[in-house]
């Protein structure tokens, strides 16, 4: 009884460590023109029917596919769903690349070469024990493809985190900077009000505590002297 007590809280653990949540694509980018009507959207629109696609005109391989986020925490796991009937286009070996929000020009090698079968099951890219930390741009580059096309029906990323990151501001201590150049200028207040009006009899000097709201309406300006 005592070790079904212990097992339960790491199982527990091991299905919430496990749980993947997907991280939503806000817009992608191909570095090789479409097909009209099968553009880079359609791999990321929920619908298996449709799907992106390479010009027919042209050899499209190699292809460099990025996906952009905002406020992901992380990417642990990638599942890209070929087309669902033939074989055009289907990828058979991908980089994955990745730049943060911190750098986003600067692109991290993340894997190199990974081989996938010439089919129309889901691949699978598998980072947990490694995952990409807020990532701002993952760029897959597509190095064989069925018949030199490219193709995607869908593409998904998923996290084991949840929620928005918050990217912390790099504040200068304002006693440091130099503001000799500026000058300040205050106005003179412009309007006040106070709602509601004071119930205190003529003559008393401070207004009734029960004041709900106080507005003032005032400008301060700072601006830059020129010489």
């Amino acid at each position: 009884m005592k070790k079904l007590f212990y097992l339960f809280p790491m199982l527990l653990f091991s299905v919430l460590a496990n749980a993947q949540n997907p991280v939503t694509i806000a817009g992608a980018f191909s570095h090789r023109p479409s097909q009209n009507g099968n553009e880079i959207t359609k791999a990321y629109d929920g619908n298996l029917n449709s799907m992106y696609h390479s010009d027919w005109s042209i050899n499209a391989i190699p292809d460099t596919l990025d996906f952009y986020f905002s406020g992901a925490k992380s990417i642990n796991k990638i599942d890209y769903t070929p087309r669902q009937q033939q074989s055009n286009g289907i990828w058979t070996i991908v980089d994955v690349y990745y730049a943060t929000a911190a750098a986003p020009d600067v692109f991290v090698n993340k894997l190199s070469t990974i081989n996938w079968t010439l089919t129309n099951t889901v691949k699978t890219i598998d980072m947990t024990a490694d995952p990409i930390v807020k990532p701002f741009i993952v760029r897959l580059v597509v190095k064989a493809a069925g018949g030199n096309f490219s193709s995607c029906a869908e593409i998904n990323f998923s996290s084991a985190e949840t929620g928005t990151a918050v990217n912390t501001a790099d504040c200068d201590n304002p006693s440091t900077e130099d503001f000799s150049a500026f000058a300040t200028v205050k106005l003179n207040v412009s309007s006040a009000s106070v709602s509601p009006a004071s119930a205190n009899p003529p003559g008393s000097l401070l207004p009734s505590l029960s004041l709900t709201s106080i507005k003032i309406v005032f400008v301060y300006g700072i601006y830059e002297s020129i010489s």
